[in-house]
C-alpha cells in the first residue's frame, strides 16, 4: 500500500497518508464513525463495516495474499514444497512463529490439517501483527521457522531474514482484501480508489506479492 500510495503521488502530485492496523483494530475503531477516507481490509471485515453502516460504497477488490515461510538468513533451509516436507520442517523446528491476525488464522487451519496442533502447542509463539513476528524471527535462532504474508516478509528480508517461499498449494490459505470509501471521504480519496484499479497500481501490488483474483 505504501508503494501504491507513492505511485499515486508521482502521477498526481497528491500525497496519501497510510495508517496500518490489524483487522481486529479496524473493527474496534469502527465502533465510532471512522475518521478516515478509505479502509482497506480483509473482505470479511469490509462486510462487517457495511453491515454496521460504517461504509456506504461498493468495495474495490485489491487482490489476495497467501502464506509464506520466513527463516533466519543463515539457517539451513528445509524443503517446503509438499505438505509432507512442510510437516517435517515444522516438527524439526524448535520454535514456530506466526501472528494472531488474518494470516495467523490461516496457519491455525494449516497446522490442524497436518494433525500437529497438539504437538506444536508448546513450541508455538504468536504475536499481534506481522511486524512483531518479523522482529521475533530476527531475534530467534536458526532453528525457528516463521509464517506470514509474503508482502510483510519482503519488507524484512535481507541480511537477517530470508523468504523461503510459499506454503504448498494444498495447504495455502488466502486472505482476500478490498478497499472502500467512508461516508466522509473526499473527491481526492475517490480518485485514489480509482487509481487502485489501474494497471500501474496492479503492477505495484503484484510486485509486492498481492495476487489478482
Amino acid at each position: 500500500m505504501t508503494a501504491v500510495a507513492d505511485g499515486f503521488r508521482r502521477q498526481t502530485g497528491n500525497a496519501v497518508r497510510v495508517e496500518f492496523a490489524t483487522a481486529a483494530e479496524i473493527r474496534e475503531r469502527a465502533a465510532s464513525p471512522l475518521a478516515v477516507d478509505l479502509v482497506a481490509a480483509p473482505e470479511a471485515s469490509i462486510a462487517e463495516l457495511v453491515k454496521a453502516a460504517r461504509i456506504v460504497s461498493k468495495p474495490v477488490a485489491l487482490g489476495r495474499i497467501g502464506l509464506g515461510v520466513v527463516m533466519r538468513a543463515g539457517a539451513t533451509v528445509p524443503g517446503i514444497s509438499t505438505p509432507q516436507a512442510l510437516r517435517a520442517a515444522l516438527l524439526a523446528a524448535k520454535t514456530v512463529v506466526y501472528n494472531r491476525a488474518s494470516s495467523g488464522q490461516g496457519m491455525e487451519a494449516l497446522i490442524q490439517k497436518l494433525g500437529l496442533t497438539e504437538r506444536l502447542a508448546s513450541r508455538t509463539e504468536r504475536f499481534p501483527d506481522a511486524e512483531s513476528v518479523m522482529r521475533a524471527m530476527m531475534a530467534a535462532g536458526d532453528d525457528a521457522i516463521g509464517f506470514g504474508a509474503p508482502t510483510a516478509i519482503s519488507l524484512y528480508t535481507g541480511s537477517r531474514l530470508r523468504y523461503v517461499g510459499p506454503v504448498p498449494a494444498d495447504l495455502q490459505s488466502y486472505t482476500q482484501y478490498a478497499m472502500v470509501s467512508t461516508p466522509t471521504s473526499t473527491p481526492l480519496a475517490h480518485a485514489f480508489l480509482e487509481y487502485l484499479t489501474g494497471a500501474e497500481a496492479r503492477a505495484l501490488f503484484a510486485h509486492a506479492g498481492v495476487e489478482s483474483k
